[in-house]
């Protein structure tokens, strides 16, 4: 009986929704306008949709044999909720009436996610539509209902991991705005921008080699930002760091192509070169594009250089913790974290062990992302100039060098284990070092001979 009553309740969601946000009768001249209490019938409650899937799902739990039969009447019933829109006034209408009807459609959707995981066979016939009820949940979910975007992130996560996710490649633009995806609210920050940069790395993974250059450009700005993110834990940090890194195959090839293109385009000595009307020449325009790559490169190899000048700084007072064992519930040594960590003093917390842990991680995932980046600047084609490195960044490349020396010191341990992972750590920094050109190569060392010999000599 009860599932039946659930039934009920999704047939009339589309009634509900239309007597919710009915437009109300205008106001007779001269007469006391008197708000009466509306009392709503279960069946007409959007509170009471909210409720439903989880009772569901643990009926389905406990009584398995008869889930088949009602999955095939609820599904489809569910499927048309998620896909229903309130008016546009609906906010300014009612605000607190708008705020129900997102919670029931977010909590119908992870209700579906649950049936994703154990029986897809049976959502598969809405393989298309559930993506697009995401994306559009995303783009209407007020930004205070900080809770409900937040299981609206888990449950698009929970769909990212099979092969509906699918269905969210053509909407990367929407991923890519913060204000939709994470909102503009305060309280945000903390609660939802780990989860949802984790679910934007997801997603800009699998398609990163048919993004165009402007989506390449800002997902490079996005997840830039993060690796230098205090507020953001290491291992958002360290993902953020690896999606950099896979973006730099996208760019490099997309770089190469348009510089193929602009070759192909450059007319024979003599000739006025082709313009279309109003516009500029074809091969000024990839020309441009072809640039923009290279700067791409260029601008993630930076990213990396300062992660490693910050890490510097980080990895010493982590020595210095694990070395001098010293008390971290002490403000005096909390104040010391304060430059790498955000928020008051008070919400500071440092687990040595985890942290070296995490860092250590984070290290050996730049070393391989930036001697990616590396080769990549390093043989990317140029129509001016011989492959290998400019001048500006030569520079940068000599910093890494000088920078990623100091970083090594959280890998030192007196046990043998804490050697083999520093032999091998360095081995793999030095690398990086390998894939430059004879002149950049000489022009890094030059730069940095007496860091080097410093080194040695400690």
């Amino acid at each position: 009986p009860f599932l039946n009553f659930v039934r009920q309740v999704y047939e009339n969601f589309p009634n509900t929704l239309k007597e919710a946000f009915a437009p109300k009768p205008a106001p007779v001249a001269g007469q006391p306008v008197k708000a009466a209490p509306v009392v709503r019938r279960s069946k007409s409650s959007f509170k009471v949709v909210t409720e439903c899937p989880l009772i569901v799902m643990f009926l389905f739990q406990l009584y398995d044999t008869h889930a088949p039969q009602n999955v095939k009447t609820l599904l489809p019933l569910m499927v048309a909720a998620i896909n229903l829109r309130a008016p546009p006034n609906a906010k300014l209408q009612a605000l607190s009436l708008f705020h129900d009807f997102i919670a029931a459609q977010v909590k119908t959707l992870s209700f579906l996610t649950y049936l994703l995981r154990g029986s897809a066979e049976w959502v598969r016939p809405h393989k298309e539509s559930i993506p697009l009820s995401v994306v559009q949940l995303l783009i209407s979910c007020p930004h205070e209902l900080i809770l409900v975007r937040k299981e609206l992130l888990v449950a698009t996560r929970h769909i990212l991991a099979t092969d509906f996710r699918e269905g969210f490649f053509r909407h990367v633009d929407t991923f890519l705005d913060e204000r939709t995806l994470v909102g503009t609210q305060r309280g945000a920050g903390d609660t939802l921008r780990p989860l949802a940069y984790s679910l934007l790395a997801e997603v800009v993974h699998h398609v990163r080699l048919n993004l165009s250059m402007v989506q390449l450009s800002k997902a490079v700005h996005l997840f830039s930002r993060n690796v230098h993110d205090t507020s953001l834990p290491l291992t958002v940090q360290t993902t953020s760091i690896r999606l950099l890194m896979n973006l730099v195959e996208g760019i490099y090839h997309k770089h190469n192509s348009d510089q193929d293109n602009m070759s192909k385009m450059t007319n024979p000595p003599g000739a006025h070169p082709q313009v279309p009307p109003g516009g500029t020449p074809a091969a000024s325009v990839t020309a441009e594009s072809g640039v923009k790559g290279r700067k791409l490169l260029v601008r993630i190899l930076d990213t990396f250089v300062r992660k490693f000048g910050t890490l510097k700084e980080y990895t010493l007072k982590l020595c210095e913790a694990r070395g001098e064992d010293k008390n971290l519930e002490d403000p005096q040594m909390l104040l010391e974290f304060m430059p790498f960590r955000s928020g008051s003093l008070s919400d500071i917390t440092i687990d040595v062990t985890k942290e070296v842990a995490d860092c250590r991680q984070l290290i050996k995932t730049l070393i391989v992302a930036v001697r990616t980046v590396v080769w990549s600047v390093s043989n990317v084609k140029n129509q001016t100039v011989a492959r290998g490195m400019q001048e500006h960044e030569c520079l940068i490349t000599a910093k890494l060098l000088k920078h990623g020396l100091k970083c090594f010191g959280v890998y030192s341990n007196e046990d043998q284990a804490g050697a083999k992972d520093e032999k091998e750590i360095l081995e793999l920094f030095a690398g990086v070092f390998t894939v430059l050109d004879e002149r950049t190569f000489r022009d890094v060392f030059t730069l940095n001979m007496q860091t080097l010999f410093d080194h040695i000599v400690n």
